[in-house]
């Protein structure tokens, strides 16, 4: 059980709601451990991978998805020292 445990992952979505993502992905380990903890994994390492959101997107201007983009990837940077 805990070589599943430790195959467990989570993907979020991560947009231009920078407070809002940021509160996601700092707060998604927890459930994700203690569900594995009641799985019987002993020492669950939960991993979050971030990634974009293609809702943030626009198909006509490169330059505002270049600077969505760039929040979205500092954000999920940020999010993931902070732990």
């Amino acid at each position: 059980m805990d070589d599943a445990g430790r195959r467990i992952s989570l993907q979020l979505a991560v947009d231009t709601d920078i407070f809002g993502s940021m509160a996601k992905l700092r707060a998604a380990p927890a459930p994700l451990g203690a569900r594995a903890g009641c799985l019987g994994v002993s020492q669950p390492v939960p991993a979050s991978r971030p990634s974009l959101a293609s809702r943030m997107l626009t198909c006509r201007d490169s330059w505002t998805n270049l600077l969505r983009t760039t929040t979205a990837t500092s954000l999920a940077y940020a999010a993931a020292r902070g732990r």
